[in-house]
């Protein structure tokens, strides 16, 4: 199906990290504001990046909202692509979070801890029965109070990879939240964005990889894309480069551990060699 995908018309040759691959935009029909970007991987993969602009009257707020737009806006984005690529078999897998801090009234410590907080928003909700959204968002605003007075710790799934002076930026296991300081010096939205939509690709298709062994199959072998060539897409996004910033190489390290990619990855490529046919010399 992403094969379809990318021969699709509107779709426009694109590269992250060294890695091919098409996209488009779409209109969001809920939202005249924002859009779709879908960018389709030829290793099978399409990843659907749901770009919106919102004001927040707190971090509770955005907890609740978080937690609304992922039960509603899931099949919104899966009825979308079916819109327009009605052939497509298979459900969105999961949603990630990314937010980008444009403005707030925070700063220096303050700001630290709302980009903390904004990195597992969920942690400000309540997890037993099923709460109403009113007695959702009372209980997300008791505990944002709480954090604003004894402090915000997430355990150690938080990784930061801000820069003193230029940014703060945080990645957790349930999202990524950024705040630039200094806008001139800072990553740009496509940085972090692009990264992360590549990061997700691969994802996918590690979870897929394990999923086939796990039910007793052979993942499919595909040459162009066995494991040699993820062997060598591991190394171009874990490996530093020297022409790498910090604030770019903190960023890669902080969204690689925090997805597991950086055990998932030499896993699924022993998974893919034990797969592959034997080759008679």
């Amino acid at each position: 199906m992403a094969d379809q995908i990318i021969r699709w018309p509107e779709m426009i040759a694109y590269s992250i990290g060294g890695v091919d691959c098409a996209r488009t935009k779409l209109p969001w029909p809920h939202d005249p504001h924002a859009l779709v970007i879908v960018t389709a991987f030829p290793f099978g993969v399409v990843v659907a990046e749901l770009r919106e602009t919102h004001t927040f009257a707190n971090l509770a707020d955005l907890a609740v909202w978080r937690h609304m737009s992922y039960v509603t806006d899931r099949p919104r984005i899966e009825a979308l692509l079916r819109s327009v690529w009605p052939s497509i078999s298979s459900s969105p897998e999961y949603v990630l979070g990314t937010w980008w801090l444009a403005q707030s009234p925070w700063n220096d410590r303050d700001l630290d801890t709302a980009v903390r907080i904004m990195s597992t928003p969920s942690a400000l909700l309540r997890r037993q029965g099923e709460p109403t959204i009113e007695q959702l968002r009372a209980g997300a605003e008791i505990a944002e109070r709480t954090a604003w007075q004894t402090g915000f710790e997430a355990g150690n799934g938080l990784v930061e990879f801000g820069v003193p002076g230029v940014s703060v930026g945080y990645a957790s296991w349930s999202g990524v939240a950024y705040a630039p300081v200094a806008a001139d010096r800072a990553l740009q939205p496509d940085e972090l964005g692009d990264f992360e939509t590549l990061c997700q690709a691969l994802w996918s298709w590690c979870h897929n990889i394990n999923a086939t062994v796990e039910a007793g199959e052979d993942p499919p072998v595909d040459p162009t894309y066995g494991w040699r060539w993820l062997r060598g897409v591991g190394s171009r996004i874990t490996r530093p480069r020297p022409t790498e910033t910090r604030q770019v190489r903190a960023m890669r390290d902080a969204v690689i551990d925090t997805s597991e990619l950086r055990t998932m990855l030499p896993t699924a490529i022993d998974l893919l060699r034990d797969a592959a046919p034997t080759r008679i010399l």
